[in-house]
């Protein structure tokens, strides 16, 4: 196998330490700039902002949480009040039938009644009549 190499030059590579070249031989173009990479404790321009952004983010997390405490503590509420509402409404229907029976029940006894009133009062209109017949036949023999 043969590997294709570039060829060993002793003006090519790179110089790790750039002290070490004769300032004479150095030319502009020969040096290149790295960005290094900064410590994570070093602040860069753009923190100011993400802390910003960190703090409008959990103020409004917080307010989400709160509204969704909010939002079921009032359907608790609501699930709550609905049960009562059925229970109350359970108790009408059964009030009510309760009401029914009873009003058709004494529905029932008053026509009883007013049967018993009507039959009492032909038996006393009877009997009224009787007493004028009998005292128009005394008025005639007095």
């Amino acid at each position: 196998m043969n590997i294709m190499r570039s060829p060993p030059t002793t003006a090519g590579g790179s110089q790790p330490d750039l002290s070490k070249i004769p300032v004479d031989n150095i030319s502009d173009t020969q040096i290149t700039f790295r960005k290094r990479k900064q410590p994570a404790d070093r602040e860069c321009q753009c923190s100011d902002e993400i802390k910003l952004v960190r703090n409008e983010l959990s103020r409004i997390t917080s307010l989400l949480e709160n509204y969704i405490g909010s939002n079921t503590q009032i359907m608790s509420q609501m699930n709550q009040s609905i049960v009562e509402v059925k229970s109350e409404i359970t108790d009408l229907r059964a009030s009510h039938k309760h009401t029914r029976n009873l009003i058709s029940s004494n529905v029932a006894e008053i026509s009883m009644q007013i049967q018993d009133i009507k039959t009492a009062t032909s038996q006393i209109s009877i009997e009224n009549s009787h007493i004028k017949t009998q005292l128009s036949q005394l008025q005639s023999k007095v």
